[in-house]
């Protein structure tokens, strides 16, 4: 985590631009609750809320609530979906996951490593990754 000594340190060195991409680039993993957070990613994005719940293929109600991070919308499967629409980095897809008290990827599996693959090429088709999930034999998202 960035400390306030080398977030000073990266205001005092940067340009313009760099300042206008501070909050992006430095700030959005800052955020300590996954309200809070998934709202700095659906920003970012640029999409609504609802198209962003129709490219998941998530009911919007069903929606709201995995964004506020009700229990009862733990599954894991939709929230996945949901962070692929948002097309985060893997250290900010590890951050939600982290956030929402929900285990994370870990290469040890061979669905998480999938999606790993997925991320680290910026790969957020959900129709790709169910493609090589199924020619695997696991289970789709």
């Amino acid at each position: 985590m960035n400390t306030t000594d080398y977030l000073t340190q990266v205001l005092s060195q940067t340009n313009r631009s760099g300042l206008l991409r501070y909050e992006k680039t430095q700030l959005l993993n800052r955020v300590v609750n996954f309200d809070a957070y998934m709202d700095k990613l659906v920003e970012r994005s640029g999409l609504p809320r609802k198209t962003i719940f129709q490219q998941a293929d998530i009911p919007v109600k069903i929606g709201y609530k995995i964004l506020r991070g009700e229990a009862y919308t733990a599954d894991r499967n939709r929230l996945i979906r949901i962070l692929l629409v948002l097309r985060p980095s893997l250290a900010e897809f590890q951050r939600a996951f982290t956030l929402h008290q929900t285990p994370g990827l870990t290469p040890l599996r061979q669905k998480d490593a999938v999606l790993i693959y997925a991320l680290s090429h910026h790969i957020y088709d959900i129709e790709w990754v169910n493609s090589c999930l199924k020619e695997l034999g696991e289970t789709p998202i």
